[in-house]
């Protein structure tokens, strides 16, 4: 069971704030390109998340100067966790307003979980 000092500082990550990103070393957008073509979705579904990852990409650099990279003066992690319950809160309130889940939704919920299992514990 985790302490009162644990939850505080598990809270206290899930508001942290980062600082913009800077331009670090490797495209993160590159490699999780590659990844999607291992994914075991129909070819249109991995069409559909490489047109996302590029908009996505090109919505970055639009709005912080470069594309996502290693090593970018950020915690990966700490975003990581903040994306993730931004989107369990969005999840919740489109199952309160009783939307079905779309499919593009469920390609990233895939690819998010496969990339999950790569990552050392």
């Amino acid at each position: 069971m985790a302490s009162s000092d644990d939850l505080r500082s598990m809270a206290e990550r899930a508001a942290q704030y980062e600082p913009a990103p800077q331009p670090g070393a490797s495209s993160v957008t590159d490699e999780l390109l590659y990844d999607v073509e291992r994914l075991s979705l129909p070819q249109e579904q991995r069409t559909q998340l490489r047109q996302m990852l590029h908009a996505r990409r090109e919505m970055g650099r639009a709005k912080y100067g470069c594309e996502l990279q290693t090593y970018n003066g950020r915690n990966a992690w700490n975003d990581c966790l903040q994306e993730l319950l931004d989107a369990a809160v969005y999840i919740t309130q489109a199952r309160m307003e009783g939307r079905s889940v779309p499919t593009e939704i469920r390609s990233v919920l895939h690819l998010v979980s496969t990339l999950i299992e790569d990552v050392p514990r």
